[in-house]
């Protein structure tokens, strides 16, 4: 028993002096302006729980809707999957896929949960040549993980996440 005591406070110790700070660094991948542009998203959230997807749960909802509407209060339209399709086939139309990956798993004999939080912006791409190559390149890139008493704290998480593209994405387009 005290071994697994052991294992689990040094699985603590390791997420609180690493995985805290992580949440507020996002990463725009390439040249700095690539968020530049940017109308339309498409937003795909996918919620894990102990190792299974939870498609419907009240979760995924809520991250869905958090995302909604900061997103639409930054300027962005959203659109649905298959408007998505449409669009990023027309080469020149600034749209971009958010994916957010949330996966919580509860730590054995403790209140505890881990969470990993990957939020990716990835827009449509197009190399000319022949046949032409179409494909959806990361821009834009935030990942968290850590220890967590509740959903409510990895929400937290999830909004800073998103606060930060906000952020980013302002910058990049200034009204």
């Amino acid at each position: 028993m005290d071994g697994k005591k052991g294992w689990l406070l040094a699985v603590l110790l390791f997420f609180c002096l690493s995985g805290s700070a992580s949440s507020l660094f996002g990463q725009i991948q390439g040249s700095e302006a690539v968020l530049a542009g940017l109308t339309t998203v498409n937003i795909r959230i996918q919620y894990f729980e102990d190792g299974s997807l939870q498609a419907t749960s009240s979760e995924g909802a809520q991250l869905q809707s958090d995302a909604e509407g900061l997103l639409t209060d930054a300027g962005l339209k959203l659109v649905d999957a298959g408007e998505f399709d449409r669009l990023v086939s027309a080469r020149s139309y600034p749209v971009a896929m958010l994916d957010m990956d949330v996966r919580m798993s509860k730590l054995p004999e403790t209140d505890l949960h881990t969470y990993f939080l990957s939020l990716k912006i990835r827009q449509g791409a197009f190399l000319s040549r022949k046949p032409v190559v179409r494909f959806l390149a990361s821009t834009w890139e935030s990942t968290d993980f850590g220890a967590a008493k509740d959903f409510t704290f990895v929400k937290g998480v999830a909004k800073e996440a998103l606060g930060k593209f906000v952020q980013d994405f302002r910058a990049q387009n200034p009204k």
